[in-house]
C-alpha cells in the first residue's frame, strides 16, 4: 500500500509539471504570504490589438506581490503595508522611475526595479512613459492609492508624476496601470479651491457639481485634431492657448469672478485642414449643460453668476 501511494505522488507530480504555464492563469490580485511568481518572456497581444503589461510591487512586511496584468489594482489598502519598489515589463518599451524621500530614481526599463528593496524608504510618486519608436500608439494612464486618506491619488499620463511628494506624506500602497490610444483626448479643471481634478478622457465629465472653474488644460493626441488653440473668455477678458497649454486669467490671484471661465471655443489652427471631429460642450453654475458644438463655435453666457463648473469633450 505504501508504495502504491509512492508511485500515485510521483504520477501526479509528473504531471502537475508537465501543465504549461500561459499568461492567462496569472493573478490579477495580490495575495499575501504566496511567493513571488516569474513574469513570462514573452507577452502576447491580444485579438483587439492591445497588449499586456505587467507590474508587481514589493510590500513592506509582505515582499513582492504576484504579478498584475494591465488594469489590475495591486497593493494592499493597509496603512502599514506600503510600497518599497516595484517595476513593470511590456510588449511596448517604456521607461519608468519612482521618487522615494528627497529624490527621484533613474529611469529605468524591461523589468527592472526602480530601486533595491532593502534601501529603505517608500515610493512615494511614480513616473511612466512610452519610449517606444515604433509602437508610441499607446501611452500609459496610472494613478497611486494614498494611505492617508483611504483614496486614490489623479490619474496621470505618459511621464507626469501620480502620487504625492510632499514631506506629510508617508508613501502610497496601491497601484494601477492601463495603457490608453493616443487618440484620445484628455483634459483636466482647476477649481475655486486652487484643487486640479484629474485627468479624464474624451466622453467623460472633468468637475464637480459645487465649484467654479478658473483654469482648464486640453491635451489632444490624436493626429488628425491635434492642431487646435481653445479659447476661455474670462468676464471680459479672452485667453488664448495652445493645446496642452494651461489655460486660465495669469493676470489676476484673486478668485473673483473676473478670473471665473464664463465661455469656450476651439479653434482649427488651419482650417482648411482635414481635423478629426470634436464636440464640446460645458456646464454653467445655476443653469444646465450647453449643446454640444464643433470647432469655431462659442458656448457658455457671459450673465452675471454663470459660470462653467464642468466640462465634457467627445
Amino acid at each position: 500500500m505504501f508504495k502504491n501511494y509512492i508511485i500515485l505522488i510521483l504520477t501526479l507530480s509528473t504531471i502537475a509539471t508537465s501543465i504549461p504555464i500561459k499568461l492567462r492563469k496569472i493573478e490579477s490580485s495580490p495575495n499575501k504570504g504566496k511567493e513571488n511568481i516569474t513574469a513570462p518572456t514573452e507577452l502576447k497581444t491580444t485579438k483587439t490589438g492591445s497588449f499586456f503589461i505587467l507590474y508587481q510591487l514589493f510590500i513592506l512586511g509582505s515582499g513582492w506581490t504576484l504579478w498584475s496584468k494591465e488594469g489590475s489594482i495591486v497593493g494592499y489598502s493597509e496603512s502599514n503595508l506600503k510600497v518599497i519598489t516595484l517595476r513593470i515589463i511590456s510588449k511596448i518599451r517604456i521607461t519608468y522611475r519612482a521618487f522615494k524621500p528627497n529624490q527621484w530614481t533613474n529611469w529605468v526599463e524591461n523589468g527592472i526595479e526602480v530601486c533595491n528593496e532593502y534601501d529603505g524608504g517608500f515610493l512615494k510618486g511614480i513616473q511612466i512613459k512610452n519610449i517606444d519608436p515604433i509602437d508610441n500608439d499607446y501611452i500609459p494612464y496610472y494613478r497611486v492609492h494614498s494611505p492617508l486618506s483611504n483614496e486614490w491619488l489623479d490619474w496621470n499620463i505618459n511621464g507626469d508624476t501620480s502620487g504625492d511628494l510632499s514631506n506629510y506624506f508617508p508613501g502610497f500602497d496601491q497601484m494601477q496601470l492601463v495603457f490608453i490610444k493616443k487618440s484620445d483626448i484628455f483634459y483636466k479643471v482647476k477649481n475655486i479651491n486652487n484643487s486640479w481634478s484629474e485627468w479624464v478622457l474624451n466622453n467623460m465629465i472633468s468637475g464637480n457639481m459645487n465649484d467654479i472653474i478658473y483654469e482648464i488644460i486640453i491635451h489632444v493626441e490624436d493626429e488628425q485634431c491635434k492642431n487646435i488653440k481653445y479659447t476661455i473668455l474670462f468676464s471680459e477678458n479672452y485667453i488664448t492657448c495652445e493645446n496642452g497649454e494651461k489655460c486660465g486669467n495669469k493676470n489676476e490671484k484673486d478668485n473673483n469672478e473676473f478670473n471665473m471661465i464664463k465661455k469656450i471655443q476651439i479653434i482649427k489652427k488651419n482650417p482648411n485642414d482635414y481635423y478629426r471631429e470634436m464636440k464640446y460642450r460645458i456646464h454653467i453654475k445655476n443653469g444646465n449643460w450647453t449643446n454640444y458644438v464643433t470647432y469655431g463655435n462659442e458656448i457658455g453666457d457671459n450673465v452675471n453668476g454663470f459660470t462653467a463648473i464642468q466640462i465634457e469633450l467627445k
